[in-house]
């Protein structure tokens, strides 16, 4: 009878010895929606929890990490895009370009100031141009115009109080944001000092209402970006303390390749090149027959991605979709045709998993790549499966969990505050969202005290009859429930 006891022991799935959701348990007993799960990434793959894991619930940003594995499969972690400055004409022996300056985006994200001013720098060091005839041409033909898609980026077409709802091209620049300082004046009183943070664009107004105060009162800035009749006006109301260090805002611009030629404009009279025409935004095909002037090499994807996931920027999510859907479906594509693609992705990823787990899988729904959507929908199994996807992929796997963020070295006081055995046993991907209702995610991979890797996902939505659930409640319910599986795979 012993001897079969031990033999029952032995066959009992790991779960069973695991550790429970006991605490996001609670949470959905007072009426929150949850879907979480964790495995090992063992060769049986064995479940150490879950909780209603099929359950697809608005996923916030960690549909990024479907996003990174996406561009990762299309591309590869040392792919670069190439912007170029091009014509149809030559230069003369005097510097004069004869036709347009065309700028031909290709959608690199990180694309900005000191990367437009080094080509026009090469313009004219090394091709030689001192003059332009023609216009300058913002082609953004790569996608064509992106409608927008969601109550922010649509709202922000005429008012922005944040960056995260930029509007998309493959002609952008600097994150489709325009980039503020402020700093106090010389004495109390006096307006405080305000200034575009790399270059004074012609063609946005700064309308400065911020009073410098005594030392040792609060800083208190409002800033908002208005357009209105294509003129962009960011509007700044407030105080800033005497000896306050200068900072930055940031406010999304509503025209993504105006602004993009905005600062080619002023990098070209910066630097002396004349220009004859106007400003110009073309969507139509780039001519067959271009001469390239200069050329800007982006970053690493590697480096984009760990950029895009640190910062959690849908500007970054959105066009790296766009550019992988481009790639795969060998067509301009839109956000539409992009978000399906990606969907199609995450339902293939799933159809890789072992049995026990693709039987907590659902069907993908993303909308966007950005999770900015909060129609956006997938469970706690579906991110499991991506997870699994991207842990097998050896090729892959250093580049996507290097771009996700070590609590012990984050930004994020959520993760700072977290348990001792998450600082360095972590490496995780957050989201949120408190419109309609509160959505708070985190997925990722653990370690095992013994080394073995592990992979979870927790997602915690509000109701419509139970929209607000505390973030403070849910981050607790993670640190407990969490900092027990990860013992439990001693």
């Amino acid at each position: 009878m012993l001897s079969r006891f031990l033999v029952f022991l032995v066959c009992l799935p790991l779960a069973a010895f695991a550790s429970d959701f006991k605490a996001l348990q609670a949470l959905k007993d007072r009426g929150a929606q949850v879907s979480a799960m964790a495995i090992l990434l063992s060769d049986k793959q064995p479940i150490l929890a879950q909780l209603d894991a099929g359950e697809p619930l608005a996923p916030a940003s960690i549909s990024k990490l479907y996003v990174a594995a996406y561009v990762l499969d299309t591309f590869s972690p040392y792919f670069r895009f190439s912007t170029r400055l091009v014509s149809e004409e030559e230069v003369d022996d005097k510097g004069v370009l004869g036709g347009d300056l065309i700028f031909y985006g290709v959608g690199d994200p990180t694309l900005d100031t000191s990367g437009i001013w080094q080509m026009v720098v090469d313009l004219k060091s090394k091709a030689g141009v001192k003059q332009i005839k023609g216009d300058i041409v913002i082609n953004q033909s790569r996608f064509g115009q992106i409608d927008c898609d969601g109550v922010d980026r649509c709202a922000a077409r005429k008012i922005s109080r944040n960056a995260y709802d930029a509007p998309l091209s493959s002609a952008g620049v600097n994150y489709a944001s325009w980039c503020i300082t402020i700093e106090p004046g010389e004495k109390v009183g006096d307006p405080a000092v305000v200034a575009d943070c790399q270059l004074q664009i012609n063609g946005v107004t700064l309308d400065n209402a911020v009073k410098t105060v005594a030392s040792g009162r609060p800083r208190q800035v409002n800033v908002i970006r208005k357009t209105e009749g294509g003129n962009e006006t960011i509007r700044l109301k407030g105080q800033i303390p005497l000896g306050h260090s200068p900072y930055k805002v940031y406010r999304s611009t509503a025209n993504a390749p105006l602004q993009t030629a905005r600062v080619l404009q002023r990098s070209l009279q910066e630097l002396g090149i004349r220009v004859k025409g106007r400003i110009k935004v073309s969507n139509l095909p780039l001519p067959t027959e271009t001469i390239v002037l200069a050329q800007n090499d982006s970053q690493q994807l590697n480096h984009q991605l760990n950029s895009m996931l640190l910062w959690s920027s849908n500007y970054m999510a959105d066009l790296l979709m766009l550019s992988a859907s481009s790639r795969r479906l060998k067509t301009r594509p839109t956000l539409e045709t992009a978000s399906e693609d990606l969907s199609s992705f995450a339902k293939e990823v799933n159809s890789q998993l072992p049995k026990h787990l693709k039987s907590l899988t659902g069907t993908p729904s993303l909308l966007n790549g950005s999770g900015l959507n909060p129609e956006n929908r997938f469970s706690a199994g579906d991110m499991i499966g991506l997870l699994h996807y991207m842990y097998r992929r050896h090729d892959l796997f250093p580049a996507f969990v290097g771009g996700m963020t070590m609590p012990a070295f984050s930004y994020s006081s959520r993760l700072r505050s977290a348990p001792d055995n998450w600082r360095e046993n972590l490496m995780v991907k957050t989201g949120t969202l408190s419109y309609p209702v509160t959505v708070s995610t985190l997925a990722g991979y653990f370690r095992c005290p013994n080394g073995d890797w592990g992979a979870f996902t927790v997602m915690v939505n509000g109701t419509p009859t139970q929209p607000s659930v505390a973030y403070r409640d849910i981050n607790n319910a993670l640190y407990e429930d969490l900092s027990a599986i990860i013992e439990s795979c001693k």
